[in-house]
């Protein structure tokens, strides 16, 4: 007896040497693939091509007008062009 006093013992729930899982590298993980770096354009070069796009588009457009529709032939090239600035180069 201890005179009234509780007495409390702690014990381990989990032994020390808990196991660790070691991540596998990204190398081993996708053999078939290779990394590309994505390229984002900043604010600016973002700013100035969507610009760019604007006057192409309305300067094809002007010279369609101006030309009664003779200047059709590289209309797709240039809308393509401004889609690309615009959207990514």
């Amino acid at each position: 007896m201890n005179n009234g006093l509780i007495v409390y013992s702690f014990k381990k729930k989990q032994p020390d040497e808990v196991p660790v899982p070691v991540p596998v590298p990204e190398e081993e993980k996708y053999d078939n693939y290779v990394y590309v770096p994505q390229y984002q354009p900043s604010q600016e070069i973002q700013f100035w091509g969507t610009v760019a796009a604007v006057l192409i588009v309305g300067g094809t457009l002007a010279e369609d007008v101006i030309t009664g529709g003779g200047g059709i032939a590289d209309d797709a090239a240039s809308f393509y062009l401004a889609y690309r600035l615009t959207f990514g180069l």
